[in-house]
């Protein structure tokens, strides 16, 4: 009797959840994921022959599976029951962090550094030039990751860094000033970046290299959300898992921001509006642009030009305290001529900044140039 009761729940469960495929509409994005779905593929002679449309088939009917938020979370839980620590490059470590882990080797940071330092090379003499790499969660905190390797050595890329930087560029490491703070919430536990605290911590650091003048400044914090579940949990995610803080400062409260080709004229640097949003991390300057200027008539007379990756996004309201203009370039967005940008703009400074795993996997450097 038990197994035909369970034989019977099973021809409903598998009958219920193709009905329920039939009846429910499609969904475009998945919240939980922090990505859009795959849609139904029309079939075309070129896609049957070449077979990507039982590819893009098979991809549609696991997206589009009735339940398919908590079956994943329920998938990736019975993985966690089982002691199973890394899922989806994604770490689970002792102490509650979610940590990103690559399987890279230098190759491609040696290609990104040449770039760079072909570009310098190329420059008016007269600007200075700085380049600023920022440590990850795994490296500020290795001793949480197992023995084995799960990823590229960080002290490795640094020493390549600091050993074959152009002579006139800058190198400022922020490992110590990170290190240092490690204690303190500096990086999210669910998400990719640091907070806005470890990126003003990491910006303190950057301030006394360049000899900029003035004492730290002091601002007012404010806890603009609980629930914030970032891009690591996006990637792994699993049954219970529990928000964490997002903190806000007033740092760059004067300053405003214009993407023209994204539509975006003088808006706050901080986007508040994204709060509502699965990724809140895009409240810091409402996401990525291939170019955008960012001004503040209250701040010392000199203009940089950043070229960056997310992680400046919650650096640059307390970069805007201390430059009156900012000219923003993402190369992964950007294709016009440099050349023309540099002689246009005449940056007074001109500065690289990203973090160590974005170096190391980045393949848009190749559009760094001068011609």
């Amino acid at each position: 009797m038990k197994k035909k009761i369970t034989a019977l729940l099973l021809l409903l469960f598998i009958f219920g959840m193709g009905a329920a495929s039939l009846i429910l509409p499609d969904r475009e994005f998945s919240r939980q994921e922090n990505r859009y779905l795959e849609q139904c593929p029309r079939p075309s002679v070129r896609n049957l022959a070449d077979g990507s449309f039982m590819s893009r088939l098979e991809t549609y009917l696991a997206d589009q599976s009735p339940l398919r938020d908590f079956l994943v979370q329920a998938h990736n839980s019975l993985l966690r029951l089982t002691g199973r620590r890394l899922i989806n490059q994604v770490y689970f470590s002792p102490d509650q962090r979610l940590i990103q882990v690559y399987d890279v080797d230098l190759s491609q940071a040696q290609r990104n550094l040449t770039a760079v330092n072909r570009w310098v090379q190329a420059l008016p003499e007269e600007i200075p030039v700085s380049f600023v790499l920022a440590p990850t969660a795994a490296a500020v905190y290795r001793d949480q990751l197992p023995d084995f390797d799960l990823g590229y050595d960080f002290q490795a890329l640094e020493t390549l860094l600091e050993e074959n930087l152009d002579g006139r560029i800058r190198w400022i490491d922020l490992a110590a000033a990170m290190e240092e703070h490690r204690e303190e919430a500096i990086y999210f536990r669910t998400d990719h970046h640091w907070t806005m605290r470890g990126a003003g911590y990491g910006w303190e650091a950057i301030r006394q290299v360049l000899g900029l003048e003035g004492p730290a400044r002091t601002y007012e914090w404010e806890a603009v959300s609980e629930d914030f579940l970032g891009s690591l949990y996006s990637q792994a995610p699993t049954l219970g898992a529990r928000g964490e803080a997002l903190k806000l400062c007033t740092a760059g409260s004067q300053a405003l921001m214009t993407a023209t080709s994204a539509g975006v004229e003088e808006h706050p640097l901080i986007w508040r509006e994204k709060l509502a949003e699965k990724d809140q991390y895009t409240a810091f300057l409402g996401g990525n642009y291939g170019e955008m200027v960012i001004t503040n008539p209250q701040a010392p007379d000199r203009t940089l030009l950043l070229f960056k990756d997310s992680y400046a996004n919650a650096v640059l309201p307390f970069m805007s305290e201390e430059y009156r203009e900012i000219h923003v370039i993402d190369l992964r967005y950007f294709r016009s001529s440099l050349q023309e940008y540099v002689q246009k703009k005449q940056p007074d400074q001109i500065m690289f900044l990203y973090n160590a795993d974005f170096f190391c996997t980045d393949n848009n450097f190749v559009w760094l140039k001068m011609e």
